[in-house]
């Protein structure tokens, strides 16, 4: 299973980060800009996509209907309405705020209350689903730069440190649950992490 993540391309990197796309892990910001494309770009077809947008904290569900960060719903429905077979999921917000309570518990910090980015809900989801998972420049290895993402040549910091989610303290809990080499973190460039459903508990 490989998943990729909001609108990262294979289409001229598939050298560096192959072809292969399983899952889709896309924000509510590329499903409702125009400038993504979602309802016609051929990178968001002929995979099973997982969408989540910010609820508050305490809203009910029908509060984030009505008041989604960005307007989420009439582009899902007019999705189902063109494609009805498309295996596209919409995340309950409150796995958000479970997933942030597991930062928060393991963080010696106060978090901001702000949900976890869609690598650290990635992760989570292959997490129950394979028995190992390997994340690619996730912890950043020595070969970390400036750039935010491989196919866009912007420079910002805050990809990698965290500007709005608390991804400092996301890649420190993916630090601490790994388990290969430190070469390959921060030489090779990725973790491995063993599967929810191989771990031991009792030992």
């Amino acid at each position: 299973m490989v998943l990729r993540f909001n609108n990262a391309p294979t289409e001229n990197y598939t050298e560096d980060v192959g072809s292969k796309t399983t899952f889709r892990v896309l924000n509510s910001q590329v499903v409702t800009k125009p400038e993504f494309k979602f309802l016609e770009d051929t990178l968001y077809k002929n995979v099973s996509i997982i969408i989540w947008d910010p609820a508050n904290y305490s809203s009910t569900l029908d509060e984030w209907y009505h008041h989604s960060d960005f307007p989420l719903f009439p582009v899902y429905k007019r999705l189902l309405e063109i494609r009805p077979k498309a295996d596209v999921h919409l995340l309950h917000p409150n796995v958000l705020w479970s997933l942030w309570a597991v930062l928060q518990n393991s963080s010696s910090y106060r978090l901001r209350r702000n949900p976890p980015s869609s690598g650290f809900i990635g992760v989570w989801f292959a997490l129950h689903r394979c028995g190992r998972v390997r994340v690619f420049e996730y912890v950043p290895s020595s070969r970390a730069t400036r750039r935010c993402h491989y196919h866009a040549p912007r420079a910002d910091p805050g990809c990698t440190l965290g500007a709005w989610h608390p991804l400092a303290q996301e890649k420190a809990l993916a630090e601490a649950i790994r388990d290969n080499s430190d070469i390959d973190v921060f030489q090779r460039g990725f973790i491995d992490i063993p599967g929810v459903n191989i771990i031991n508990c009792n030992t």
